[in-house]
């Protein structure tokens, strides 16, 4: 099966900013969205309101910078299924 990479070029830009991914922030109503492009938005379910810049509710989470350097979609291809170690 061909590589969806290699066919036309012409939905690639709609697959970068299309989301990839999305993980719920603790204790908030708000999602981290990942985009193809590596960029990152931040989307509230309950509103249905999608914002690029850190919501009010989010400006003193100190783990929101963990969440958003630690994808999903990029953890499940780099982390080697062997690995038992805790940091």
């Amino acid at each position: 099966e061909p590589s969806p990479m290699l066919g036309g070029g012409e939905d690639s830009t709609a697959r970068g900013n299309r989301p990839v991914a999305s993980t719920p922030v603790p204790g908030s109503p708000w999602c981290v969205v990942w985009t193809g492009d590596d960029r990152v938005f931040f989307f509230n379910p309950t509103t249905h309101l999608s914002v690029w810049e850190k919501p009010m509710d989010l400006k003193d989470r100190g783990d929101l910078n963990r969440i958003i350097e630690d994808p999903p979609h990029k953890r499940k291809l780099e982390a080697p299924a062997t690995d038992s170690s805790d940091g």
